[in-house]
């Protein structure tokens, strides 16, 4: 993990925020990143990954079917990219 997400996301939980992965690769891959969280933010976490959305990044598909899916305006969601 890139330094301070674990930070980020501890704060985010427990601050009532909703948290997700979106990405290209395949669901087993995000879910052992996200999984070096620990067990308790992981489950957290909703996953979107690999080929649930016709583009792929940086097309904004997966992160509207995210905020669809987790009942958040768009334009209410943040978006951290690690590229």
């Amino acid at each position: 993990l890139r330094p301070g997400v674990k930070r980020l996301v501890s704060e985010a939980i427990s601050n009532g925020v909703k948290v997700a992965c979106c990405s290209t690769s395949n669901e087993k891959s995000v879910s052992a990143v996200v999984d070096l969280l620990g067990e308790e933010k992981a489950k957290e976490f909703s996953i979107f990954a690999g080929d649930i959305v016709p583009k792929k990044k940086p097309d904004p598909a997966v992160y509207l079917l995210a905020s669809k899916e987790l009942g958040i305006d768009p334009s209410r969601c943040a978006v951290i990219e690690d590229s």
